[in-house]
């Protein structure tokens, strides 16, 4: 019986199987809340299994009572009833819900039970940078695969981090695999297996009890099929399919990776718009942004009216020295100035980023001595 703030996930299975699942298919489903209001979700596919296709949706219950799920399925334009289910929620766990940002304070973030939620956190740790196939997968549900390259296992991982770290940042393509084999403007084709690592990693991420703040997008090289005017009927696909997929996990989107000047403040506010119009929780939203003296920001980012965090991504070309001047600088410049939740995702220098023993100190005396100052 599941608790509040669990993640209750239900399967659908639809005899034989399709020539493409993830778009032959769409699954929807209206699930009624304890007190009758109601909300609508999208299914996705997950596998094949015994010659039959498994479908699943989640959601996140956030009352204690009875939720009703009411399933359909669209198959080659006829709507058919997919099944009916519910779930008793009981008091008790120890999951907080999701982020929010603060009732009264634009700067603070509260989980869904009140408590105050301050994050400090932790970034992808597979670097298959875009890989899109699964040779060496961060372990299966059991986690009964081995350590292979730079891979690791998930309860692994989770275990040694879980215990420190309150916030992980998944980034599509950044340092990880891709959850499609190919995007055009007439079509997406998901990745079904790393679909299905990518769930074990977020399960693993929030069992620990850890705000999952989810990339959808990498912004550095402009990607002219994600930002292409041209494709907007795929990049919609891809995102519902994210927010069906993974929104019951997450605690805040961020749409694009650091966002350069070559990307228009109009696809952010498209991502913005699509990931709003889809997504039952209204999960605050950001852009991770270039920041500094690059010459590649995009300041209009800032301002955009549905960022509720701000995300500076901030190297710099100065000695590590003044490093800890340099975090000072980006916290006042963005959160003083913009009054909103930071989140800086990335941070260090464009030269000598990483020396063996010797960054990892100096990144974290640098962040104690900017914290020290700013308090």
């Amino acid at each position: 019986m599941p608790n509040i703030y669990d993640v209750i996930e239900q399967d659908i299975t639809l005899t034989g199987t399709f020539t493409d699942p993830f778009n032959d298919v769409a699954i929807s489903v209206t699930i009624t809340r304890p007190d009758g209001t109601t909300f609508t979700i999208g299914g996705f596919f997950h596998s094949v299994v015994g010659g039959n296709s498994l479908f699943k949706f989640r959601h996140m219950a956030k009352a204690v009572g009875t939720y009703s799920e009411a399933a359909t399925k669209t198959i080659a334009g006829a709507t058919t009833t997919a099944g009916n289910t519910s779930h008793v929620v009981t008091a008790g766990g120890t999951l907080k819900g999701h982020v929010k940002i603060h009732p009264t304070d634009a700067r603070a973030l509260v989980y869904d039970n009140g408590a105050p939620a301050n994050l400090i956190g932790i970034t992808n740790f597979s670097s298959q940078n875009g890989a899109n196939t699964d040779a060496t997968q961060p372990g299966d549900q059991n986690d009964g695969t081995t350590n292979t390259g730079n891979y690791y296992l998930t309860t692994e991982y989770f275990n040694l981090y879980g215990n420190a770290f309150n916030l992980y940042r998944w980034s599509a393509e950044n340092n990880t695999f891709q959850l499609t084999s190919s995007v055009s403007a007439s079509s997406v084709v998901f990745h079904e297996a790393n679909g299905r690592i990518l769930d074990v990693i977020l399960q693993k991420a929030f069992a620990k009890g850890m705000t999952i703040n989810f990339c959808l997008m990498e912004g550095r090289d402009g990607f002219a099929v994600y930002t292409s005017t041209g494709t907007r009927a795929s990049q919609t696909k891809y995102i519902n399919y994210c927010v069906d997929r993974y929104g019951a996990y997450v605690g805040f989107w961020e749409m694009l990776n650091e966002t350069r000047t070559a990307i228009a403040s109009e696809f952010i506010e498209f991502c913005l718009n699509t990931v709003e119009a889809r997504d039952p929780y209204l999960h605050p939203m950001t852009t991770s942004f270039q920041y500094g003296g690059s010459g590649n920001e995009n300041t209009s980012l800032r301002n955009l009216t549905k960022h509720k965090i701000t995300a500076p991504h901030a190297y710099w070309d100065s000695t590590g020295a003044t490093a800890d001047t340099e975090i000072l600088t980006t916290i006042e410049n963005t959160a003083d100035n913009f009054g909103k939740y930071i989140t800086i995702n990335e941070l260090g220098r464009h030269t000598n980023n990483y020396i063996a023993g010797v960054s990892d100190l100096a990144a974290r005396a640098a962040c104690i001595c900017a914290a020290f100052v700013r308090l």
